[in-house]
This record gives structure tokens, sequence and C-alpha cells, in this order.
């Protein structure tokens, strides 16, 4: 019955949910609860409120009766809470949620990911009253408890971004309706871009897999905030270059709107890179050459580059490849006499 819950299929639920239900009709145990609990929240979903009601009610007098008290009546309660505020019945919903509250606090604990869901029912229990700010109140609490149990992908995380981006637009909070979307937008490119160990590949993954490198550049230069880390950063700059080198490739040019897009996007992420690990010489020569190495002068960005290669060889003046990135920065940058003592330089290095 869970399962089918899980993938929206509440009828099917239903049934299964009965099932499980007739199979402890004669029972007062924790066991019995839990089986009315799952009965009660897919009817809530099929919309079938009433039978949902009566279900609660069974399952709230068992509960009350044994000892201790099974954590699933904190549950009972707010999923009761999000039927009355389903069927239009706010003003019984809130009491109702606010008990759920107190009751996952006491038999699940103060960071518990039921007790997020507790808020989550107060939540809209205030926006169908119209009390805005105490929505944003309590989807904030129920958001901050699901952040710590799970993923940024989860549907608990989802959902309830979605309630906390209606009840900005209500409140008129421009500000804060604008950070909302934006972390909204960084779940949906998490999707695109991220993998994890038991996910399919992500888009990115998959285009590159397939040699898509045009496709892949494009999507690095649309969502270039979804790259985090350094690590990730200079993927996204590699894959920058790779699409540049498919048009060359088949003697094609940017367009100039996009090419400058390319920069743009290029200088982003090198900055942002740089920034996040400014005392590491490898990261800093990495990013230098990535600014220089391009074929085409109009991708190259050799001021940056003389700029991160300098960097690097101040933190480690005794590794030869940094001077050689040096040497081809201020070739690039027309410094040739630099150009020729930075190679000797690195020269020296490599025969030793």
């Amino acid at each position: 019955a869970w399962n089918y819950a899980a993938l929206g299929k509440y009828e099917q639920a239903v049934d299964f949910a009965r099932r499980a239900a007739e199979s402890h009709r004669h029972s007062e145990t924790r066991e019995a609860v839990q089986t009315l609990w799952c009965l009660q929240h897919a009817l809530i979903y099929n919309e079938q409120f009433r039978e949902a009601d009566e279900v609660a009610q069974s399952a709230m007098t068992i509960a009350q009766s044994i000892d201790p008290t099974p954590p699933e009546l904190a549950n009972v309660v707010h999923d009761m809470a999000q039927s009355k505020t389903r069927q239009g019945r706010a003003l019984e919903s809130l009491p109702l949620a606010q008990q759920a509250i107190e009751l996952h606090e006491t038999l699940h604990g103060s960071s518990h990911p039921e007790l997020g869901w507790g808020y989550e029912a107060l939540g809209r229990a205030f926006m169908a009253l119209g009390k805005y700010q105490q929505a944003v109140d309590s989807f904030q609490q129920a958001l901050s408890i699901f952040e710590l149990n799970y993923p940024p992908k989860h549907k608990s995380v989802r959902m309830t971004l979605e309630q906390l981006e209606l009840a900005f637009k209500s409140l008129g909070a421009p500000q804060e309706l604008a950070k909302i979307r934006q972390q909204r937008l960084l779940q949906v490119m998490r999707q695109v871009f991220a993998k994890d160990e038991t996910a399919d590949p992500s888009l990115l993954q998959f285009l590159l897999q397939n040699g898509n490198y045009s496709a892949a550049g494009e999507l690095v230069m649309v969502f270039p905030e979804a790259f985090e880390n350094t690590n990730d950063m200079v993927k996204a700059i590699q894959i920058l270059h790779q699409y540049k080198q498919v048009y060359t490739r088949f003697g094609m040019q940017l367009s100039s709107g996009k090419l400058r897009q390319w920069r743009k996007v290029s200088l982003q992420l090198l900055h942002r890179a740089a920034e996040l690990c400014p005392n590491d010489p490898s990261i800093l020569n990495s990013l230098g050459w990535l600014s220089v190495v391009q074929n085409d002068p109009e991708a190259r960005l050799p001021t940056l580059a003389v700029e991160l290669a300098e960097r690097a060889t101040l933190l480690d003046s005794k590794t030869g490849a940094y001077w050689n990135t040096l040497g081809l920065a201020y070739l690039r940058a027309e410094r040739y006499e630099d150009a020729i003592k930075a190679l000797q330089r690195s020269q020296s290095f490599e025969t030793t």
C-alpha cells in the first residue's frame, strides 16, 4: 500500500491498505495503528475524506490505549490535519497540526523527519487561513528538518520549497521569493548535472558519454551556477573547450553573441574556481592553462591566465610545470621577454 501511495496510485494503495487493516481488525496493537494510518493516508490522497477521518479516529482510540504510546499516533494526527485542510476546514486543521507537532517532538524527537511533516501540515493550514507569515515560519521549520534528513532532490524538500514559494508570493516578499526560486532552480539543475551512486546518469553525463559536446556546452553556458565546487568547475571549463573545438573541427565559428557568452561563462567559472582555492598552486596552474590552451585566439583569456599562473609560481616556485604555464600565458599576452624567462626556468627544472 505504501509503495503504491509513493507512486501516486492511490486507488491501489487503498485496496492493499484495506486488506492490511482487515488482518488487524480485532487487535489493539501498534501494528493495528500502523495499518490504520496507512489506510487513512491512502484514503486522504484518494479524496475519500469522510472515511479517512473515521479511520483516523479508530487509530487514535487504539493508540491512546497502548502503553507506551505508538509514535504513529503523531502521524495519524498530522495526516488528519492535512485532511481537514483539503476539505476546506482549516480552522479545524490548525489545532490538529499543533497537536501533531507536540506529539512528534515527544514521540520522535526534535530533528526527526516526521516532525517536518507536522510543521508542513501547520503551514498548509495557515496558508488556507490567509496567515502567510505564520505559514512561512512553519514551512521554514519543516524545510530545516527535511534538509537535515534528506538529500536536496527528496520530495519532502521539493514540496516544502514549492509551498514556501507560494507563501512568500502571497505575503508579497519579492527578495525572499527570489531566493526560494533560486534554490528551486538549483534543485532542477542538480537533477540535470549531478549523479549519486544509485541514480541513472544525469543529462549532462549522458550527453558527454555519447560525445554530444555541443549540447553539453550549451547546458554549461545556460546553467554555470550548477557547478558548485572547484573540480566540477574545472570539468565545466573543459566541456566549454570541447564545445568550442566541435565548431572548429567542422570549420565553423561561433556567432559573435555566442562567443561573448562563452567568454563570459568561462571567466565566471575560472574566477569562482580560483576564489575557492586561492592558495592551491595546482588548481591555479590548471585554471591558468585552461585559460590559454585554446588554438583560437578569440577563445583565450591571457590576462587572467597570467594572473593565475603568477599566483601558482609564487606559492610554489619549484615546480617546472607551473613556470611552463606562466610562460605560455606570457606568450599569449605578448609579453615575450617574460615568456622566455619563464620557459627557460621551466626547462631548468625539467632537466634536473
